[in-house]
């Protein structure tokens, strides 16, 4: 698991046990949909983030809605909002069962993604659960009405899949755009404090979160890329022929780590 690094890009111990505690303290779960007997699932991650006994839930899947319903009622906790970061290509998303089976709860989604919900978000908007509040950030590019939110009480982001663990989102679905992504991922999000935790929507139990200054100490850097930088094996934040790749030597970790092992033509 990566977390908060030193200048040095090494985990501190007391960046260790500064994440645990702020996990604690905000009341906070992530979900992973990957454990399927035969090996399926859409490798997502769902967080709940609660306070005061309410809860807000980002990305629920589907096929994991008795899982989060489950998790809820063992904490204690009342859904008050579910949120999806945008229109997902990847899996279903759990919002309508959630509705279904919970009387009262509200759907959130931004304006911008042209999609039904309760709550229509716009950049600048916050979301209130207890005394928490999470700041909306519109960080389109993936497609179209993508969103990030911002969690100043536990110094995290949540990104959808605008940033992934060392790298970002695919631009080749519909409004899909990687001059807008980087965009996003420039002026929204490396805009937030260097101690900013990220929790992207995909991933593996590899790697489950990273801070900006593990993103800057493995050397992603600026290089040439080929121009069918949209292939759905790689991860790419573009600007015209400009991408973020790896320097040699550098590991990245889960489905990052694939994706570069393809794109060196090794499928192991």
């Amino acid at each position: 698991m990566l977390t908060r690094c030193t200048a040095r890009g090494l985990p501190s111990a007391r960046g260790l046990a500064a994440v645990a505690e702020r996990r604690r303290a905000a009341e906070f779960l992530q979900l992973f949909d990957g454990d399927a007997p035969d090996g399926g699932g859409s490798s997502t991650y769902t967080y709940i983030l609660a306070d005061g006994g309410a809860a807000v839930i980002i990305d629920p899947v589907l096929e994991q809605v008795d899982r989060d319903l489950a998790a809820l009622s063992a904490s204690g906790l009342t859904l008050t909002l579910a949120v999806n970061t945008h229109c997902h290509a990847d899996h279903i998303t759990g919002t309508g069962e959630l509705k279904r089976r919970l009387p009262g709860l509200r759907s959130a989604i931004a304006r911008a993604a042209g999609a039904k919900a309760d709550v229509l978000l716009e950049a600048g908007e916050e979301i209130g659960f207890g005394q928490r509040r999470l700041r909306v950030l519109e960080t389109p590019g993936h497609t179209d009405g993508c969103l990030s939110f911002y969690d100043p009480s536990l110094g995290a982001v949540f990104t959808g899949d605008a940033l992934l663990i060392g790298g970002c989102g695919r631009t080749d679905f519909q409004g899909g755009s990687s001059e807008r992504l980087y965009r996003s991922v420039h002026e929204q999000l490396f805009t937030l404090p260097d101690e900013t935790t990220v929790y992207p929507a995909h991933g593996s139990r590899r790697g489950t979160l990273f801070s900006y200054s593990e993103w800057y100490s493995r050397g992603h850097v600026f290089g040439r890329y080929p121009p069918l930088y949209s292939s759905p094996l790689v991860s790419t934040q573009c600007s015209g022929e400009a991408v973020f790749i790896p320097t040699a030597g550098t590991r990245l970790q889960g489905e990052a780590e694939l994706h570069h092992r393809r794109r060196e033509g090794r499928h192991e």
